[in-house]
């Protein structure tokens, strides 16, 4: 037997996975196909999404694109206030 509490935590694990899916969708929908594969969704925190890039090149342009990516996830009802670029090297060799 599960303890509810446990359920209950399945339950926001779950919604907060679909929420980061929902947000790397947008993501995806609003850079050029030349940066889908660079980057992605990495959390929320206090209202200011943090992207992840592979690289300082794909950093550099995304931090080019911050105001527009941040009008593109107000206009679909996100609650994004900022958004901060990371980057986040591959470490396999």
């Amino acid at each position: 037997l599960r303890k509810i509490s446990s359920c209950l935590t399945t339950s926001g694990s779950i919604r907060h996975a679909r929420y980061l899916m929902e947000l790397q969708q947008v993501f995806l929908e609003a850079v050029p196909s030349s940066l889908k594969a660079g980057a992605s969704v990495g959390y929320v925190r206090q209202g200011a999404l943090v992207l992840l890039a592979h690289n300082g090149g794909v950093a550099a342009k995304l931090k080019q694109m911050a105001p527009s990516l941040l009008t593109a996830y107000r206009e679909r009802g996100f609650e994004v206030t900022k958004i901060h670029i990371t980057v986040q090297l591959d470490r396999t060799p």
